[in-house]
């Protein structure tokens, strides 16, 4: 990062990622180094190499599986401040939890 650009210092040092906590998630598309995925979805989906695990049992879930997880994901989020509901919607406003199948 302090390396002048170019450099074989700086390519040196540039080949890893750091992921970030999940706190806060939600806030914060669109996601990865390259802000290239801007759905939470398209971000585990994507999740290769050491998370790939994680990836793979993603996958092997059924789809109500998937969606429950993304809903989780999802209500990582920070709330701004005056929000009055613990559990809100994209717009910040109330929504119910948990989603039962065939419900929005």
């Amino acid at each position: 990062m302090h390396a002048a650009g170019g450099s074989a210092a700086l390519r040196a040092d540039n080949a890893r990622f750091v992921t970030k906590k999940l706190w806060g998630c939600a806030n914060e598309a669109p996601y990865f180094h390259h802000g290239r995925f801007t759905t939470l979805r398209e971000a585990v989906l994507n999740h290769f190499g050491e998370a790939d695990a994680s990836r793979l049992g993603f996958l092997a879930l059924d789809s109500y599986g998937r969606d429950c997880v993304i809903e989780f994901l999802k209500s990582l989020q920070i709330p701004p401040p005056g929000t009055e509901h613990r559990i809100v919607d994209e717009r910040m406003k109330p929504r119910s939890w948990p989603p039962f199948p065939g419900t929005n």
